[in-house]
């Protein structure tokens, strides 16, 4: 019952929560996404409260990485503003990047940062570096919300970082640029469809093999590997 699934959920409870949804994919897969009378679906609660094993337990029982929610705006009197990226959105304000990065794995949009419930948007607010960089790596601009950084944040050395890094990523252009996020596996994903470690937006500006060669761990290794000579 989508009921209990949620119940488990909020209470924080993951062997009932795996219960639960293997009982779901048993009797019937679809009903992962049901809503309950608020508009909240099991993923979106999930992400809202930063349980990244459950969302990926939730993924890959087939659950939706993307919901509409309608969300109130106070600030305009009860105007509603439609999120179509409900999940995605409630883990980047929460600063959760293991579950944004769930999310972003499983197809969910980063959005283009135009409105106030964007993801990069919220992001930005909370000064979540490691979340505005996975967002960035999927393709969300940086520059939409620069007058937005830091508002829901009271430390500035983590606002001078956030400005710090938008300026440095300036001219990155691909995905493979962004080596602070990537992990291993989506590295060869990228490599083996045929990123250009030489890829830069003009003659002098970094290049992903540039990146990596200052650069530590698994995904800095695989693209110099990547331009190294064929023995």
């Amino acid at each position: 019952c989508m009921t209990n699934l949620m119940c488990a959920i909020e209470a924080g409870d993951a062997l009932e929560v795996a219960r639960r949804i293997r009982n779901c994919r048993i009797n019937d897969p679809t009903t992962i996404d049901d809503v309950d009378e608020h508009g909240w679906s099991p993923m979106l609660l999930a992400c809202y409260d930063g349980h990244d094993g459950m969302v990926k337990e939730l993924l890959d029982t087939g659950a939706a990485p993307t919901m509409v929610f309608r969300i109130v705006d106070t600030r305009t009197k009860g105007k509603c503003h439609i999120d179509e990226n409900a999940p995605l959105r409630a883990a980047a304000m929460g600063g959760h990047d293991a579950v944004v990065a769930h999310l972003l794995a499983h197809g969910a949009a980063p959005g283009d940062g135009s409105s106030f419930t964007s993801p990069l948007h919220c992001a930005a607010e909370g000064c979540y570096l490691r979340i505005f960089q996975l967002l960035c790596s999927y393709g969300a601009v940086p520059y939409a919300w620069y007058p937005g950084l830091g508002s829901n944040c009271d430390q500035l050395h983590k606002i001078e970082a956030m400005v710090q890094w938008i300026e440095e990523s300036r001219d990155w252009t691909t995905p493979l640029h962004h080596l602070c996020v990537l992990d291993e596996a989506r590295t060869r994903v990228l490599l083996r469809d045929g990123a250009d470690v030489h890829a830069c937006v003009r003659p002098g500006a970094p290049t992903p093999l540039s990146l990596a060669a200052g650069t530590d761990g698994a995904a800095a290794r695989l693209v110099r590997d990547a331009a190294a000579p064929w023995s």
